[in-house]
């Protein structure tokens, strides 16, 4: 178990090395990125792609939504150069509007 609690932790603190500038406040940028690491979504595959939808709950400004996705944009480049043709391409965006929300909850469930 410590393995695994050891692992998970230096898993969030590489992710936070490349989240904290991307976001710039420092104050409650781990809550933030914690947050984001555990929120709700949607995946399925089309097309050979894998995608995933995240559904941020609670209301958040502009400009952390941009840093999200910023910081999403680039697990997203990263995560495809990688792995290259080992792997599925990934394509992870969050879920801007409710009508996208309904509309994958209509076609995927909850």
């Amino acid at each position: 178990m410590d393995a695994l609690r050891i692992t998970a932790h230096n898993m969030f603190q590489n992710m936070f090395r490349h989240f904290r500038p991307i976001y710039g406040n420092y104050r409650n940028d781990h809550a933030m990125l914690r947050m984001l690491t555990r929120t709700d979504g949607f995946i399925w595959s089309e097309d050979e792609v894998v995608q995933i939808r995240l559904w941020l709950k609670g209301r958040f400004q502009t400009h952390q939504k941009k840093a999200f996705q910023s910081f999403i944009d680039r697990l997203n480049s990263f995560s495809n150069e990688y792995f290259g043709n080992r792997a599925a391409p990934i394509n992870i965006r969050i879920i801007d509007t409710t009508s996208e929300l309904l509309a994958l909850t209509r076609n995927y469930g909850v």
